[in-house]
């Protein structure tokens, strides 16, 4: 869970212990909250989900379920058992 202000943060691990991560600055451009050729918001959402998950796993070197979590492997065994 992360805490964000004005020039700080704070981060906790599921057990409310103070964590440590990388931080990643992302410069946002004045067009980010504006409409532009969308009817409403949730079409402007939609239509940038391809964008936002390629930005979100900028860097990841393979997708592995370990990156979702505990638990994530055995949802995933099961999943593909079908």
């Amino acid at each position: 869970m992360v805490d964000l202000q004005l020039g700080r943060y704070w981060i906790v691990d599921r057990t409310y212990k103070a964590a440590n991560r990388p931080v990643k600055t992302v410069q946002a451009h004045s067009g980010a909250a504006e409409l532009g050729p969308y009817r409403h918001y949730m079409q402007k959402e939609i239509f940038e989900q391809p964008r936002a998950i390629g930005d979100t796993l900028e860097g990841v070197t393979g997708i592995m379920p370990e990156l979702f979590g505990d638990g994530a492997h055995a949802v995933f065994r099961r999943s593909t058992a079908c």
